[in-house]
C-alpha cells in the first residue's frame, strides 16, 4: 500500500481501495484509511475473519470491481509480480484499457 498511498490521498476523484492481505494483522494505514474519504474493501485471503468493519474472506473478483467503479476509473495495482500480472490480465479481460492501469511490483523471498 505504501507505494500508492500518496497518490490515493491526494486524488480529487472518488477513490476505491480493494485491499488483499493474508490476514488482518498485516493491515497498514488502518487509522488513516478510516479517517479518509477512500472507500475501502478488505479481503483476508488465508485467515478466516468475522466479516465486519469492511473485511471479507477470500479473494476479490476483478470483474465485480470493474462493475463497481466509474467507467473511466484508473487502476493502481500494487503487489508481488505474480499478483500484479494476474490482476492486470483480469482487468484487460474485463475491458479496462491498458492506459487506465498503472502497476507497482515488489519481490518476495
Amino acid at each position: 500500500l505504501s507505494p500508492i498511498w500518496s497518490v490515493m490521498t491526494s486524488s480529487s476523484q472518488p477513490t476505491f481501495l480493494y485491499f488483499s492481505q493474508k490476514s488482518p494483522e498485516y493491515m497498514v494505514f488502518e487509522n488513516e484509511l478510516a479517517a479518509s474519504n477512500i472507500k475501502v474493501k478488505k479481503f483476508s485471503t488465508r485467515q478466516q475473519v468475522e466479516e465486519k468493519d469492511g473485511w471479507r474472506n477470500g479473494r476479490f473478483k476483478v470483474a465485480k470491481i470493474v462493475g463497481e467503479v466509474p467507467s473511466k476509473a484508473h487502476f493502481l495495482v500494487c503487489g508481488s509480480l505474480p499478483f500484479v500480472r494476474d490482476i492486470w490480465q483480469k482487468l484487460t479481460a474485463a475491458g479496462v484499457d491498458e492506459s487506465n492501469i498503472s502497476t507497482e511490483t515488489f519481490f518476495e523471498r
